[in-house]
């Protein structure tokens, strides 16, 4: 029995999730546990934004607004609103990349026309590099 179909049938079956969450072995405690192991990736983001600035970004923004002396956003609030945008962001990205790399091997021609023009950069490319790509 996988630890995934164990974890995704705790909505459908909270007795069989309250049982096996309580069993002491590392990959029960993992699967049972990830909502706090996700929220540890929130709360180091935000620990990230506070130490190097705060550019124009949208976990600036939620941080500013936390900072203000009448917020009702907390730390928990702005580490939760971290982590909803990481998992949201991660699912939607992995989606896009997968549809990508799907259209572009089944298109030989676009695969070796990419190939060639990722092939011209030099060894030490920047993103301004990449951009020049697209023009």
């Amino acid at each position: 029995m996988e630890i995934v179909l164990i974890r995704d049938s705790g909505a459908e079956l909270p007795w069989l999730r309250a049982i096996l969450s309580r069993i002491p072995l590392k990959p029960f405690q993992e699967a049972f546990n990830s909502s706090n192991y996700i929220l540890g990736y929130g709360t180091k983001a935000v620990e990230n934004v506070k130490r190097f600035g705060e550019d124009s970004n949208l976990m600036a923004a939620v941080l500013a607004e936390a900072a203000k002396e009448k917020s009702s956003l907390d730390d928990l609030d702005v580490s939760t609103e971290a982590t909803s945008l990481i998992v949201a962001g991660s699912g939607t990205t992995a989606n896009t990349l997968t549809y990508l790399l799907w259209n572009v091997l089944r298109r030989p021609a676009l695969q070796r026309t990419l190939e060639d023009e990722v092939r011209s950069l030099s060894d030490d490319f920047t993103d301004a590099d990449l951009e020049q790509l697209l023009s």
